[in-house]
């Protein structure tokens, strides 16, 4: 059965007539709250109403469950279920961020913060979701998705395969091949005059004349420099004791005329529990790494747009109920900027 209304901007509409690409009116409704997490439709299948999220592909908007809600919705909802980002879901979409990619700063008009396109990545290669049924999940096989999710993918307007570099895997005996990448895909962005989107798992950081200087898990060259006040961790290893947690970073990143090293102008982190399972916060991680010993399956809900702490730390599926996990810290906030708008 079919969800019955759609309440938009406080309005119920027939559930018919939104999914109608030909109701102009409606289309105008959705084209003003695309982008705007606050303006977020509801589907009416559950009394309290379930946040949809909108999706532009080409001229057209549609309604599309967000990817940590599927399982939220009443089961006869036409909603309900797992999320899955197929290959071809990104091709031609665009993502209007709320950070300039270009080397000499100029205006943007979007919404997505850089710690919410790292979220946004990790939700649409569905490493946001865990269950017990699956094999534990090797850093090669979390970039594999995350190229998968994104292929076809635009980032204010650029093809995010010629943006985005994520290092390959773990692989000792690939170090100098994986430096050698790295460096050369960072150089042809910044020949373009962009900045580079690296994601790679974070292993130090130390304190060097003002600025962090951070290295790769496995691979430690190049080191990345960054702006105390943008990383303000001093510890010679974010790995601390065992395998997990650890933070996995998204930076903005550029290679200086003649050095062999980075420059990242921001940086947004994750911290990851077992299968690279994200939480915002390494409070959460070690809660929800002990719920993984005792769940079927989890979904860790990640702010898209703003990239804000959520209060939710989990959706978790025991006995067949799904029921979330709320957060446990006396506060809520990043120990760094949300990356707010800039011009």
């Amino acid at each position: 059965m079919q969800v019955k209304t759609i309440t938009i901007l406080g309005y119920q509409y027939a559930y018919d007539s939104v999914r109608n690409p030909d109701n102009a009116s409606v289309q105008a409704l959705l084209a003003g709250c695309h982008g705007q997490a606050h303006l977020r439709p509801l589907c009416n299948c559950k009394e309290a109403g379930i946040p949809l999220q909108i999706r532009r592909i080409g001229n057209i908007y549609h309604l599309a469950r967000m990817p940590e809600d599927g399982l939220s919705h009443a089961e006869t909802c036409g909603f309900y279920g797992e999320t899955e980002h197929a290959a071809h879901a990104a091709s031609g979409e665009n993502l209007r961020l709320g950070f300039s990619l270009n080397l000499t700063a100029s205006e943007t008009d979007g919404e997505i913060t850089l710690s919410g396109l790292l979220n946004q990545l990790w939700t649409r290669a569905r490493l946001n979701q865990w269950s017990q049924h699956n094999k534990p999940r090797s850093w090669k096989y979390v970039a594999e998705q995350i190229y998968a999710a994104t292929r076809g993918l635009k980032l204010n307007g650029v093809s995010a395969s010629r943006l985005l570099w994520v290092m390959p895997s773990m692989d000792e005996s690939q170090v100098s091949n994986m430096y050698e990448g790295c460096m050369n895909f960072i150089k042809s962005c910044n020949a373009s005059g962009r900045y580079a989107l690296l994601i790679a798992p974070v292993g130090a950081s130390e304190y060097q004349d003002g600025a962090s200087c951070l290295r790769f898990r496995v691979m430690e060259r190049p080191p990345v420099y960054i702006e105390y006040r943008h990383f303000p961790f001093k510890t010679y290893n974010l790995k601390e004791h065992g395998e997990y947690p650890y933070p996995v970073a998204i930076m903005l990143a550029r290679v200086p005329d003649g050095k062999q090293y980075l420059r990242a102008a921001d940086i947004a982190m994750l911290w990851m529990t077992p299968s690279y399972l994200p939480c915002a916060t390494k409070e959460r991680s070690v809660s929800l790494k002990q719920a993984m010993q005792t769940s079927e399956f989890i979904s860790v809900p990640l702010s898209q747009d703003s990239g804000q702490i959520l209060d939710i730390t989990a959706n978790i599926r025991k006995n067949g109920r799904l029921e979330p996990m709320f957060l446990t810290e006396p506060s809520i906030s990043l120990p760094w900027s949300t990356h707010a708008r800039k011009s």
